[in-house]
């Protein structure tokens, strides 16, 4: 990395540019991704020749080995992240967002200025396998809070997600031919909250049912999901 002299500012007039198919979704999604804290709706478009007041996002065939590395140059005027796939590009855009003010991962719009120190980084992960994991068998997590998950994990460039779906504690997965593992298995009627150890007439249950499970289609969905961010499930 090395600290450049000028830096870029997001306005309502800046605009989000790609070189090629490849690279068009991870500029919607960068944009997607700005919206909530800026409050900004950046267009975006397929780039040219010309441009200012931008962020580009460009492919750039061969020249490294290392198959997620990116590089990010800011100056005033604009930012360039520059990668071999869609998966470079994709961290290049996590990095951006990172050295935005703190309140960029806002839910909700925070008035204040959106500043990019200028910097030129080239970046490569030391570890191709980067996972998470996640058990929703023992206590099962609603797809809306998987999907928030996922958005966390990829904002910090895991590209695995362990997604525990199935133990003695609860069958988390709909399999339509065995419909009786989400009707009997996905349900306990409580919950052991303590103490452990090894004497059952010790144990401490809650008395709360617990359950819940995932439609094939809503599987499908966190897996479409995570791909979109680079996460293999």
């Amino acid at each position: 990395m090395t600290v450049e002299a000028d830096g870029f500012e997001f306005t309502t007039e800046t605009v989000i540019l790609y070189d090629s198919s490849s690279a068009g979704p991870v500029a919607r999604l960068l944009a997607e991704q700005l919206r909530p804290a800026t409050g900004f709706s950046l267009p975006v478009r397929e780039a040219t020749s010309q441009f200012s007041n931008a962020i580009v996002f460009r492919i750039s065939e061969g020249g490294s080995s290392e198959e997620e590395e990116y590089s990010l140059c800011v100056t005033e005027g604009q930012g360039v992240v520059v990668a071999q796939n869609a998966a470079g590009l994709f961290y290049g855009a996590q990095t951006l967002r990172q050295l935005l003010p703190p309140e960029i991962f806002s839910r909700s719009r925070v008035d204040r200025d959106w500043r990019i120190p200028g910097v030129t980084i080239r970046d490569f992960p030391r570890f191709g396998w980067r996972g998470m994991h996640l058990d929703v068998s023992r206590y099962f997590i609603p797809k809306n809070d998987v999907l928030r998950f996922i958005d966390t994990i990829a904002s910090l460039k895991f590209n695995r997600f362990h997604w525990h779906l199935t133990d003695d504690q609860g069958w988390r997965i709909e399999i339509k031919k065995y419909p009786r593992l989400t009707e009997v298995g996905a349900w306990r009627k409580e919950t052991l909250i303590g103490p452990g150890g090894g004497n059952p007439a010790e144990f401490v249950y809650d008395g709360i049912p617990h359950g819940g499970f995932y439609t094939q289609d809503e599987i499908r969905e966190v897996v479409q999901y995570a791909a979109e961010r680079c996460i293999t499930v």
